[in-house]
């Protein structure tokens, strides 16, 4: 083995390249600007509340500013005596010092009067309690999700306050440097916080379409220009159990205290008071409640801080003249290395600087730092939680300096590590009777190994605990409150599950023999997580050209930690359960109609020679109304009408009849000569298209239904108006008013391809529209070859669905001249197209073996429905059906028929990921899909060496089995690998030989020393490089497919090797900081001796070949590295061609049109360079809430055309996708801003300047303001990183996102 040295390059890097670049935004002089989208946030929850209680009947209206000169609020950090409590001399005004104290002196009953609102009159309370979980970067509301602009930093509940209506109010804080207080408002889902002319002093209109949705009602920015990260406040929020007080901490020096101000329209927050802290804040919480003396015995002396990593989450209502004063702890570490209690108090309603009292208690040397810190409120104490015992601190034991604690040995075995704590106010309320001392707290604390202990506190002492929860998933934080079946138990796991669980009944879990068992609950909801995301892989869809899926590409991933791993498929669209039984006998159908009857609702589902009545029965249970009054044979048309004496009687057509019943009796019923092929109804008007029994001629007819008084004394349940002989034949019709209610179309499709519309009453031929002047595919694409038959059409508002039987899709917008113009074709699929409209006519399901779903909420374009089961079924026909009094504001109840019959769904209506996961029963590394094989290999570091390769079969969606052999020895069964070898690499190696190509799979090693960590992708230990062959069988008994894995090659090398790559023929591997080389020798049958090519200066982190023998490097520590790779086939060398000039850490880079973006993970950004002419001229570098990876994808949505491209540069890889570790995905593609994309987007916003002026002008709000008040949306473009401002165009902005062109899907 020779080590080359790569031209002494590394050490003269610096100072050989003259060019100096510096970061620059955006020019819009420039024709290339970015687009950002995020597909799925993080699904980390930081916080759990159960029940958060909201007002519905309040106005959608903000706040104002209480405060007549709003330059109060604009400062950070008051003057330095405003923030000296010492520094107030008794004649000094509290008036003067803080101008908003002049409300504090009166009651909040009173000061309301002169706060914030200006109405006189006062709207009804009606509250409703919502469920809210605060993820990492997002919202959960009742299931629906609202992403912020950064990480979520801390959040609390803000009581409401029961004289005051008694309505919540969340606090959060950004990692962007803001905090922000949000309300929330049941409104429509369409409004926004632009649509001024519905923020007004009245109640909401509903509509059937209102959510929870949350706004900004108050803001304050805590960006400061100083380097020292732990100083901007907002590191932990706390809300005190009255609402009446609330403190933002920093992680060092200070915190804030910010009382509350009531008005009619909500709570605002007054302007903050400061108080120092001389060290880091560890923990840190409220007192709730302590009495009027306990608060006013604490002595005036230096400030102090707090900190705390858990939100109570009780937001039971306090009514606000009980309490007074609040008491605030914190424990700190001083600058002087001491551990000290700090323990402040001052009154909600007088001015703080008279009210305001503290006391410090400095703790032992060998106290041992807590791991939480929970109020005992009933016991005027606190709880501190060790790993091995429990201590309870006294507000007596700190104001009299007494050390003398209460502890106690903590119930958890040594090996848990307790994680989180909750306070649950139902619960209490209902055990408090069977508790004699009103001295008493209950806490429950969770640990890392899923158990949840409840701990009972007395008289300041531990009189029980035990082990009532035991979950399989390690617990990061969990709630636990009474609900009418039992107790609702809510957890989230960093590294595990999230779910909702019913348990019912709360007992201890310990056996006889000291283990703790599992409880049997029922999973109410699960939260997929999949986070951390370790490694994914991008593959190729099945058979594209089919459109089983609406992307070329797929998107899978591992995920988790420990045995509790995951492999993950992920999908972008709308999630979807089945809620009952499947009804199997009924898979043979293929059309549902909708029938409601005297408030009853009926299904009629129709077969190819009958028909079945269903009554739903609001359970999702259905029940067959037999004997039912109906035709026989096939149904063409059912459906609801209403007779003269204002009753819904049921109208069925079919092949030669028509129908009047209320399903147990028979109305009327009409005969027909001819066979009806198709039929439509609109309000009093059938049309029918039938066909000739003996010339077979076929018949475009309009009819009239009869009054009741004309069935009695004609018969029959129609007239005929008018009828005309058709030339062509047809394919569908439909009633079309054009959005004129005046107005009545007939629109036939033909099987020539053509939509002929007739006007009525008289059938006059109206107009011809060929659907394939429409068809945007080149000819030379299998698309563009189709004929476009109508197959079905819909008319809702004003515009119009025509789905084709070849699966096109066209809309039209219907103008003021009442022509119809295309808005787009496109082509999702290779079966016919059905439409089912809904009751909000903004949603219609389509059907095309999948199931689609056009939601105007929230895209033009219709995206596809995932059922939330392993193996995906087709379907035929779907029907809405009522809601239940329980249902989900989020969801759609509908009926579908699938392949294995009819079943109840429920389908939620606001797009996001939808992710399947099977278990992995390992640690795992690495995934690497094996596209000759349609098989995954996962990488692990099991402890078993047999267990450090599995496979997974792609389509059954199942581990497979598999055994390991030598070929070097007769293919004895071994273990491929040794005790501590584990794989962290792989690559497909492609042979040619004897004129086809073979494949194997290279494997790259770390060999850990006996004392070593295991598995990790560096260390001190050495490396090994195998060849291993692998293939599929299948038994012929059992028909199950194994996998047989034959070790060909195996040698050791110095370190770890951590990339492997296959440029030509020839095979390229990193190790630390090598890139090393060899090859296949044909002749000898042997891989050839390894070269060390180059070596860099710091450890290599990924490797990328590219076209033109390119290859690009990145460092763990200094840079991108662009080289040439030079080889005749006996000779391979690598030249250094250019470089980043600055030092940076990298993960991975990729290519994107001319520009290399790669991820930092030091600084949680990208960085997008410009290395045209291999001079690095310029960069775009912005913040990203993750440890970014990049990747080149394509994610091309079917409806694309594959001969065509909307790419913005002669590179054809325009479009990252961007994968975190805490599970965020996204994708960042260029645009031209010339292109069709850009100006169709300019368009439809209505603009003339550019977008990002645009966007520039939803900052206004902010301009030179640190603080304010008003009716902001949560993901304002001046929430996000200050440094992210006119870099991209963000596709996650509501303005934006509902109008954009959609190209890019997974």
């Amino acid at each position: 083995m020779r080590c080359k040295p790569f031209g002494g390059f590394c050490s003269t890097l610096y100072s050989s390249i003259g060019i100096k670049t510096g970061e620059q935004g955006v020019n819009e002089n420039e024709d290339i600007t970015f687009a950002k989208r995020t597909l799925a946030s993080s699904p980390i929850i930081e916080n759990i509340i159960p029940e958060f209680r909201v007002n519905i009947r309040k106005p959608f209206k903000g706040v104002s500013s209480a405060s007549f000169n709003d330059d109060d609020y604009q400062v950070l950090i008051p003057n330095e005596m405003d923030s000296q409590l010492d520094a107030f001399s008794d004649d000094e005004s509290d008036n003067e010092i803080f101008p908003q104290n002049q409300n504090q002196n009166q009651t909040p009953s009173t000061s309301a009067t002169t706060t914030t609102s200006t109405t006189s009159t006062t709207t009804s309370t009606k509250i409703r309690s919502v469920q809210i979980l605060v993820k990492l970067r997002s919202l959960l509301i009742n299931g629906i999700e609202f992403t912020t602009k950064s990480e979520i930093r801390s959040s609390c509940v803000i009581p409401g306050i029961q004289t005051h209506g008694g309505e919540d109010s969340l606090l959060i804080s950004l990692k962007s440097g803001f905090i922000l207080l949000i309300r929330l408002y049941y409104i429509p889902r369409q409004y926004m916080d632009s649509d001024y002319i519905h923020q007004t002093n009245s109640p909401v209109i509903h509509t059937g379409n209102s959510i929870f949705k949350p706004f900004v009602v108050q803001w304050w920015n805590m960006n400061m220009s100083i380097n020292d990260y732990l100083l901007p406040s907002g590191c932990t929020l706390h809300s005190d159990k009255s609402g009446l007080s609330v403190v933002s901490t920093s992680a060092s020096r200070a915190f804030r205290i910010y009382n509350v101000q009531v008005g009619n329209s909500g709570i605002i927050l007054k302007k903050h008071f400061n108080v120092k802290i001389n060290g880091i804040i560890l923990h840190s919480c409220f007192a709730n409640p302590f009495t009027n003396s306990n608060s006013n015995s604490i002595t005036n002396s230096n400030n102090t801080n707090t900190n705390n990593t858990n939100t109570n989450t009780n937001t039971n209502t306090t009514n606000t003249q009980d309490i007074d004063h609040v008491t605030f702890l914190s424990l700190v570490f001083t600058d002087f290395r001491r551990l000290v209690i700090e323990l402040c108090s001052w009154s909600t309603v007088e001015a703080i600087t008279q009210s305001f009292k503290k006391t410090s208690l400095p703790l032992p040397n060998n106290f041992e730092i807590p791991i939480l810190v929970i109020s005992l409120g009933n016991n005027n104490s606190f709880l501190f939680i060790n790993q091995s015992n429990l201590i309870i601190v006294s507000i007596q034991n700190i104001l009299s300096a007494d050390y003398s604690f209460a502890t106690c040995e903590s119930p958890w075995s040594p090996s848990e590590f307790p994680t989180n704590y909750y306070k649950s106010a139902s619960i209490s309320e209902t055990e408090s009777e069977t508790v004699s001392d009103s001295k008493s707290d209950q806490v429950y604390i969770s640990t890392d190994a899923g158990i949840v202990y409840k701990i009972m506190i007395s008289n300041n002492r531990i009189i029980s605990s035990s082990a009532i929860i035991r979950v399989a998933d390690p617990i990061s934080i969990f709630s636990l409150e009474l609900c009418p079946k039992g107790f609702n138990f809510i957890y989230g796991s960093d590294s595990g599950g999230n779910k909702s669980l019913l348990i019912k009944h709360l007992s201890s879990l310990s056996t006889s023999d000291g283990t703790i068992k599992f409880s049997e609950p029922r999973l109410i909801k699960d939260y997929k997580n999949w986070s951390p995301l370790l490694d994914i892989e991008i593959l190729n869809s099945f058979r594209p050209t089919k459109f089983n899926y609406i992307s070329n590409q797929e998107l899978w991933g591992i995920s988790g930690l420990g045995k509790r791993c995951k492999i993950s498929h992920f999908k972008y669209g709308y999630s979807a359960q089945r809620k009952s039984d499947t009804y199997e006998v009924l898979r043979k159908a293929h059309k549902l109609f909708e029938v409601s009857l005297d408030g009853e609702f009926y299904l009629v589902c129709t077969f190819p020679y009958q028909s079945v009545v269903l009554k739903y029965k609001n359970e999702w249970i259905l029940t067959e109304v037999s004997d039912a009054k109906i035709l026989p044979g096939a149904t063409i048309y059912a459906g609801s009408i209403i007779n003269d004496k204002e009753e819904e009687v049921l109208f069925q057509v079919s092949s030669n009849e028509m129908l009047l019943s209320d399903f147990y009796e028979e109305l009327n019923r009409q005969v027909f000569t001819n066979k009806i092929l198709y039929c439509d109804v609109y309000q009093k008007w059938v049309v029918l298209i039938s066909e000739g029994e003996r010339d077979g001629e076929t018949v475009l007819e309009l009819y009239k239904f009869k009054s009741d008084d004309e069935e009695e004394e004609d018969g029959g349940i129609v007239e005929l108006i008018a009828r005309h002989p058709l030339s062509s034949q047809p394919s569908t019709v439909k009633l079309l008013t054009l959005n004129n209610p005046h107005n009545l179309f007939i629109a036939v499709g033909t099987f020539d391809g053509n939509l002929e519309l007739y006007e009525g009453p008289l059938l006059n031929y109206h107009r011809t529209i060929w659907l394939e002047h429409y068809n945007q595919y080149a000819k030379d694409d299998f698309i563009g070859e189709e004929m476009v038959i109508a197959h079905d059409i819909v008319e809702i508002n004003n515009y119009l669905l025509i789905g084709s039987s070849q699966g096109h899709t066209l809309k039209f917008h219907i103008n003021d001249k009442e022509e119809l113009v295309c808005d787009y074709f496109l082509k999702i699929g290779t079966n016919p197209i059905t439409f089912c409209i809904n009751l909000d006519l903004n949603i219609t399901f389509i059907v095309c073996k999948g199931l689609w779903m056009l939601n105007l909420y929230e895209s033009q374009y219709p995206m596809r429905v995932y059922f939330d089961e392993t193996y995906e079924r087709s379907i035929f026909a779907v029907m809405p059906i009522p809601k239940n009094k329980v249902a989900e504001d989020s969801q759609i109840y509908f009926a579908a028929i699938r392949e294995d019959g009819l079943s109840l769904c429920a389908v939620s209506t606001f797009i996001g990921p939808c992710v399947k996961q099977i278990s992995i029963p390992e640690p795992v590394k690495r995934i690497r899909y094996l596209d000759y094989l349609s098989i995954f290999m996962i990488l692990c570091k099991s402890k078993n060496p047999k267990n450090r390769l599995k496979f997974f079969d792609r389509k059954s969606m199942k581990l497979l089995n598999h055994q390991e052999v030598s070929g070097r020895h007769g293919s004895r069964e071994i273990s491929i690998f040794s005790k501590n070898e584990y794989p962290i690499s792989c690559c497909i190696w492609s042979i040619l030989r004897n004129g086809h190509y073979t494949k194997k799979v290279l494997i790259g090693c770390s060999v850990e020393s006996d004392g070593g960590g295991g598995g990790g992708t560096t260390g001190s230990g050495s490396g090994s490089f195998k060849v291993l062959d692998i293939s599929k069988r299948i038994s012929n008994e059992s028909e199950s497919i194994s996998v047989k894995v034959t070790e060909l090659i195996s040698f050791p090398f110095d370190n770890p090797i951590t990339n492997i790559i296959q440029i030509n023929n020839d095979i390229h591997f990193s190790s630390k900081n090598h890139i090393c080389y060899t090859s296949y020798d044909l002749e000898e049958k042997r891989l050839k001796p390894v070269t060390i090519l180059a070596t860099l200066a710091s450890e290599i982190i990924s490797m990328d070949y590219k076209p033109k023998d390119q290859l690009f490097i990145t460092t763990k520590f200094d840079s991108v590295y662009k080289l040439l790779y030079i080889g005749d086939g006996n000779k391979v060398t690598l030249k250094y061609i250019s470089n980043d000039p600055y030092p940076n850490n990298f993960i991975n880079q990729a290519q994107m049109g001319g520009k290399i973006v790669a991820g930092d993970q030091l600084h949680s950004s990208l960085s997008i360079i410009d290395y045209e002419n291999d001079m690095y001229s310029s960069r775009v570098s912005f913040k990203v809430p993750s440890l970014p990876r990049v990747y080149e994808a394509s994610f091309r949505c079917v409806w694309m055309p594959t001969t065509t491209t909307t790419t913005t540069t002669t590179n054809n890889n325009n479009t990252i996708l961007i994968i975190g570790v805490n599970g965020e995905i996204g994708y960042l593609s260029l645009l031209n801003r010339n292109g069709l994309q850009y100006t169709t987007l300019k368009n439809k916003l209505g603009i003339t300047t550019s977008i990002e002026e645009e966007i520039k002008k939803l900052d206004r709000p902010f301009f030179n303001k640190l603080s304010g008040t008003g009716l902001l949306s949560l993901n304002k473009p001046a929430f996000d990183y200050k440094g992210n401002s006119g870099k991209f165009i963000d596709y996650d902005l509501q303005e934006i996102s509902t109008k954009c062109t959609i190209e890019f899907c997974i």
